[in-house]
């Protein structure tokens, strides 16, 4: 789970330094998923896959992914309440 959530981060930082390049984020999203499916518990991915679905709405301008914002954001939070990146997602 880890390795996928490393490799999600790789892909998501391509997303971020181009943000033209949406495929980097979709792969982002595959492999947060990915590691997900290893470790169900594992909070940072959710905030991960929080921070896709921000972008998500930056790019389509849906509020539907503000609310997968949060859900993933509190999901992340209940594995590790002291998680400070999910606090980050939630702020923005």
């Amino acid at each position: 789970a880890y390795d996928f959530c490393q490799r999600g981060k790789e892909e998501h930082l391509i997303f971020v330094l181009d943000p033209k390049n949406t495929g980097a984020l979709d792969r982002a999203y595959d492999l947060y998923h990915k590691a997900l499916n290893n470790d169900s518990l594992f909070a940072e991915a959710y905030v991960y896959l929080a921070f896709v679905h921000f972008y998500g709405h930056r790019i389509n301008k849906l509020n539907s992914y503000l609310d997968s914002v949060l859900l993933y954001a509190d999901i992340a939070l209940s594995y590790d309440d002291q998680l400070s990146l999910a606090y980050s997602a939630k702020g923005w």
